[in-house]
């Protein structure tokens, strides 16, 4: 028997018995591979971990054929508008938990026909005679920030750059954001946008990423904005499988919201507060510096064999820079490592202590074959570098990272 005639019979049955007879109500119908591809691009933005059973939940919206899914960690509002011939005439929406009705899609068969149902608290994914019974939510449950969304007339300024060069921009930068700290602001990344020039920064404090976007348009203000973390790790997975530009805009108000269109990826997030730390001061403080040319997967998979020696009381990397010769130290109460890479340097003999992990995935982040440590030539009385070491490379000239100096 089909879901169509199961609910029929249930409508008769009730009304043959003097009860009010709904029924379920059909939220999408397609293919499994049609409606995971519905709710997969939105998942990842839920927090998993939320005491709000509704806030772990995918608010599905139907208008005819148009569906539109929805997942929000509160701070960010990701959206997905699909087409779905096989979806009925009409308005319907409902909260479900896409997160556990997604292990069950990848279980199926892609070609398998299927529908998403809702009454009252129960969803239900129905295929043929099997059904899975899920958790539902009325729409007025969800989050109101994600259910009323900004009209793109509100802009106060906007962007517009190609999906590829932002999402090489945020991967450059991503890591740098501070996963915990007091200073809120600093878990998000800034975007600057002014005079027609547009650029990209994270910072946890010790360690500062930046990146300068190239073919950019704007209308309107300038932007200055801190987008929060999850948005803009959910926005870098977006970027990176869609071709094409996205559309950046800052709306003012109450409370200023910033939307991002990738085709139909929709992005809706609420800018962190706070000043961000000046960039310019960090990169450029006048010191007079060498720089010291690296192979970055030498210089990556070196840093990889020593990481296991640090500890969390010890996690600083010795770098002891010669002519023709680098050398990467770990030493710690239990262990001594070392490791040698080959680096063109110019410079007098120098030692500068940084942390292993920042300088590991700062250079990895680069898209080059090679990067170049910018070291200052002045030492303390230990011997070692106190000064900010940059790092460039001429295969990435948008890229720029700074990392604070440890002592050691």
């Amino acid at each position: 028997m089909t879901v169509a005639a199961e609910t029929m019979t249930y409508a008769s049955k009730s009304t043959r018995q003097g009860t009010r007879a709904t029924g379920p109500t059909v939220l999408a119908a397609g293919s499994a591979r049609q409606i995971a591809a519905l709710l997969a691009p939105v998942v990842g933005i839920i927090d998993k971990h939320s005491q709000f059973p509704v806030a772990r939940s995918v608010l599905v919206r139907r208008d005819g054929g148009e569906v539109v899914a929805s997942a929000t960690d509160l701070e960010t509002v990701f959206s997905h508008t699909a087409t779905l011939d096989g979806t009925e005439a009409g308005r319907a929406s409902g909260a479900i938990d896409a997160v556990a009705m997604l292990k069950v899609l990848k279980g199926l068969a892609k070609d398998d026909q299927v529908e998403i149902l809702v009454e009252g608290s129960r969803a239900r994914l129905a295929r043929g005679a099997s059904s899975y019974d899920f958790t539902a939510f009325p729409e007025r449950e969800f989050p109101d920030f994600a259910r009323t969304l900004p009209k793109e007339s509100d802009a106060q300024g906007s962007l517009t750059v190609d999906a590829t060069e932002l999402h090489r921009a945020l991967v450059a930068v991503r890591d740098a954001m501070a996963e915990r700290e007091v200073r809120k602001y600093l878990t998000g990344m800034l975007l600057r946008v002014h005079e027609g020039t547009a650029m990209v920064a994270a910072t946890n404090g010790h360690w500062l990423a930046k990146y300068d976007l190239a073919s950019i348009s704007n209308s309107g203000t300038g932007i200055e904005v801190i987008l929060p973390r999850a948005g803009v790790l959910e926005l870098a997975k977006a970027t990176k499988s869609f071709a094409g530009p996205v559309e950046i805009s800052v709306h003012a108000g109450d409370q200023p919201l910033v939307t991002v269109g990738l085709g139909a990826l929709h992005l809706t997030t609420r800018p962190l507060e706070g000043t961000y730390p000046n960039i310019n001061k960090v990169l450029d403080d006048g010191k007079l510096r060498a720089g010291a040319r690296l192979v970055r997967a030498e210089t990556v998979a070196a840093l990889k064999r020593l990481k296991p020696a640090t500890t969390p009381h010890c996690q600083g990397v010795s770098l002891e820079m010669r002519r023709d010769r680098c050398g990467l130290s770990v030493k710690t109460y239990d262990a001594a490592c070392r490791e040698d890479v080959v680096v063109a340097y110019e410079g007098a003999p120098i030692k500068v202590g940084l942390n292993l992990t920042y300088l590991q995935e700062a250079i990895a982040s680069i898209d080059a074959e090679h990067v170049i440590l910018s070291v200052a030539q002045e030492t303390g009385a230990n011997g070692y570098v106190e000064s900010t070491v940059l790092i460039r490379a001429d295969e990435a000239p948008s890229y720029v990272g700074a990392i604070m100096p440890m002592r050691l």
